[in-house]
């Protein structure tokens, strides 16, 4: 302070503050302004107020005064040798002090300030070499003790993370201490000078961890280590955990342990994969092939899952995050991939057969990982031909041959939803193999699934509409696969045809969704004749209602007592054609008949009736002896003989014959239905054979017993559904013929000239049912004959005939 002349209180007080706070950048800011300002600034006058009331700076010119002068601290200067032959011994045996644990002559404030004083002297460069050497001679030591111990593995190992767990600790505290010669030095220069702690893990890398023998040591002991473990024996994990988080530290990682485990990993998996797998494979050479499908693969899936989890395990908490993806790889290379046909080969049919979903779900997971679903589907597609020929080629389960296929494609689905996640790719595959093994037997599938339908169909069955519907889904699932679906129809037309006719159906409701489902499956085409004979049952509803009305009708029935009539009127084209049996009918019913043909013909002249005798049925009202009157419900072949014994007790086979005018297999089998069945109104003699012979005899069975009411007498139908389904077969290839002939007129009409393979080949994608080219080739010579095709100059090249 100099004697000037007094300022403002408020003045002299921040100056005072400022000088006693030793702020030098608020020191160097009023000396600037005092320095630099013009005369007219800072003139103190005691009768001025340098601050007026609003506490606003007014500067007032005060003329003659002295000014207010600050000069600079004087700054005694040192010489940086002598400062750094003062400082460094401190500072080098601080550091020493550090990596002994000992305890320090100077706190690391201290330290800290002297380490800022030597930078400020720009000594950072050499003091950076002096604390590298310091480093390096450090690290030589730790060295000489690792040496010390390399003969016991495990000693080896603990020394290694003591000196680690050390050496971290140590230079965090000298990088604190030298902290100001990183900021200063290493950070300006932005270059290849390393800061504290950066040179001190490189020294430690170089002179330790990448030295042949302890890096080979260290990473035999770690991978040991691992192995021990995957053999189920018990380790130091957190000795194991801080070598491998030193190893990070150091950017070793990768070339010190990763690399080196994923190549032990390969070969302990390779080697242990093969002892497990031995077991599978004895199991298979030694029994025989009809046991082969029962060898298990459970315990070595198994055994899979469970390294796999452990390997998991050990890649969250022990390794780096990049290391799980090649690891787990290995893996499964090892286990999975390189046994993954053996598996399905040894395995796959044993699980499926036992139903073992949950294996198999992990077998299907296993082969996803690794890429290998193709050969699953493979053998999935075996496995449903296999066994879905077996039931489709097993003549003695015919029968049961539709329920069979539902059974067996619910286990399919059950193993596709459960197993496989429902994958599309199995999908398809589900569904060519039901193609391929349901078609493998020719029409005898879609004669099936259609009879399958009439018995559920059918009157009695108790089944609720719901329990219905459901049938008619099932159904519908095995008729996708069907390729002739001309069989299916012609077989489930007649079966309709039956039910409608004999007012078999169990609902009009459920055969219609039944209708309305093939044609979403199949089109309007495929159902146009069937829709045609629930439009001709509609319209006889009307005609008969008319019918009943007539008085010629009425008064027969109350003058002659006639029997109640009901006619359906089917049409030719729609219905399956039907051969008519001439029937010498009784004369009441002769008549009925012709009442009612009289009153068609007068309402559609032009049209001609044939009557199909065999499709009748009759309720006849029966009186017996000892059980009263009974209602019995036959056909009209069993009512016409049955009406023979109004007038006598006694007819002989000739004379039943010579009476109704039948054709003798439908004779036969209609006596047979009346005297050798469970019901029987007539008894034969002799009894002792159930077949019909020219010489039998027939009576009266005045012993006849039932309780119940009315009755129906089932007619025999085994020889007769042979037949039919003879005539049907026959029936489908007269109409195929028939379809190959309109694919191939079509088809040269719209080319009008093609070469004969060709041909070929386009008329089998247009066909909806399988054709050979033999077959084909047939039709072809054929519309040759009748010209509608002509050869060209080439002989394999067929012109259309216009």
């Amino acid at each position: 302070h100099h004697p000037v002349q007094p300022a403002s209180a408020e003045f002299l007080l921040f100056v005072q503050h400022t000088l006693i706070s030793v702020d030098l950048f608020h020191l160097s800011l009023i000396y600037f302004f005092f320095v630099s300002s013009s005369k007219r600034f800072f003139h103190c006058h005691p009768s001025t107020t340098m601050f007026n009331s609003a506490n606003k700076f007014t500067p007032k010119s005060l003329q003659n005064k002295s000014r207010i002068k600050i000069k600079s601290f004087e700054v005694k200067r040192e010489d940086p040798e002598k400062l750094y032959a003062h400082k460094w011994p401190i500072l080098h045996k601080c550091i020493l002090a550090v990596f002994a644990e000992q305890k320090a002559d100077y706190n690391h404030e201290v330290l800290y300030r002297h380490v800022g004083d030597l930078c400020r002297k720009h000594m950072e460069e050499r003091l950076y070499s002096d604390v590298r050497s310091v480093l390096v001679q450090h690290i030589a030591n730790l060295r000489q003790m690792l040496d010390s111990d390399q003969k016991d593995t495990f000693k080896f190992l603990r020394t290694f993370v003591s000196l680690w767990l050390k050496f971290e600790n140590h230079i965090t505290i000298i990088r604190n201490i030298f902290l100001v010669l990183d900021r200063n030095y290493v950070l300006h220069l932005n270059g290849p000078i390393k800061s504290i702690w950066d040179m001190a893990l490189d020294l430690f890398r170089t002179n330790i961890v990448q030295v042949h023998h302890i890096r080979s040591k260290l990473t035999d002991i770690l991978l040991e280590l691992i192995n021990a473990e995957r053999n189920g024996n018990e380790i130091d994990t957190m000795q194991l955990t801080t070598c491998l988080s030193m190893l990070s530290h150091l950017q070793v990682y990768d070339t010190v342990f990763q690399t080196p485990l994923i190549q032990r990993t390969n070969q302990y998996y390779t080697e242990n994969s093969t002892i497990q797998f031995q077991d599978i494979e004895q199991h298979s050479t030694t029994n025989s092939s009809a046991d082969a499908q029962h060898t298990t693969i459970e315990p070595y899936i198994q055994w899979v899952l469970s390294q796999i989890a452990h390997e998991e395990y050990r890649a969250t908490h022990y390794y780096k995050p990049a290391t799980r993806l090649p690891l787990i790889n290995t893996v499964y290379q090892q286990l999975v991939a390189n046994y993954s046909q053996q598996l399905l080969d040894f395995g796959f049919e044993s699980l499926l057969n036992q139903n073992k979903v949950e294996h198999l779900k992990n077998l299907h997971n296993l082969l996803k990982y690794v890429h290998h679903l193709d050969a699953l589907k493979s053998k999935f597609y075996q496995y449903i031909v296999k066994y879905g020929t077996m039931i489709v080629k097993d003549q003695q389960r015919d029968e049961n041959m539709v329920q069979d296929l539902l059974d067996f494609k619910k286990n399919i689905s059950h193993v596709h939803e459960m197993c496989f996640q429902n994958s599309p790719l199995f999908n398809h595959t589900i569904k060519d193999a039901f193609i391929e093994f349901i078609n493998s037997r020719p029409k005898k599938p879609a004669e099936m699934v259609a009879k399958f339908l009439d018995r559920r169909l059918q009157k009695g069955n108790k089944h609720s509409e719901q329990e219905l519907e459901e049938i008619m889904d099932n159904a519908m699932i095995i008729f996708k696969y069907i390729r002739e679906t001309d069989v299916f129809e012609a077989f489930y037309k007649k079966d309709l045809a039956k039910r409608l006719l004999l007012d078999r159906s169990a609902s009009s409701d459920v055969e219609k969704a039944m209708l309305s489902k093939l044609k979403a499956e199949c089109g309007g085409e495929f159902t146009r004749k069937l829709e045609g004979m629930f439009k001709d049952m509609e319209a006889n509803k009307t005609l008969m209602s008319d019918f009943l009305k007539r008085e010629d009708y009425t008064s027969a029935v109350s003058e002659f007592d006639a029997p109640a009539l009901h006619v359906h009127v089917i049409t030719t084209g729609n219905w399956p054609a039907y051969q008519s049996c001439s029937l010498n009918l009784p004369p009441e019913i002769a008549q009925s008949q012709k009442m009612y043909q009289s009153y068609y013909l007068s309402k559609f002249s032009g049209r001609k009736l044939t009557w199909q005798n065999h499709l009748g049925r009759c309720t006849l009202l029966a009186r017996f002896p000892q059980c009263g009157e009974k209602t019995l419900d036959v056909s009209l072949f069993q009512a016409s003989v049955l009406v023979l014994f109004n007038d006598e007790t006694k007819l002989t086979y000739t004379q039943i014959k010579d009476a109704l005018q039948l054709e003798e297999p439908e004779l036969k089998r209609t006596l047979l239905s009346l005297a050798c069945a469970r019901v029987q109104p007539l008894r034969k003699k002799p009894s002792k054979t159930k077949e019909i012979l020219p010489d039998d005899e027939f009576h009266f069975n005045n012993r006849f017993q039932n309780p119940k009411m009315k009755i129906r007498i089932n007619t025999i139908q085994m020889r007769e559904t042979k037949k039919e389904q003879e005539e049907t077969t026959e029936k489908i290839l007269v109409e195929r013929h028939y379809v190959i002939d309109a694919a191939i007129v079509r088809i040269m009409k719209a080319r009008k000239q093609l070469q004969h393979q060709q041909l070929l080949a386009e008329v089998v994608k247009t066909l909806k049912f399988p054709a050979s080219f033999q077959d084909i080739k047939k039709r072809v010579e054929s519309l040759l004959e009748r010209e509608y095709l002509m050869r060209g100059e080439d002989l394999s090249t067929l012109v259309y005939c216009s």
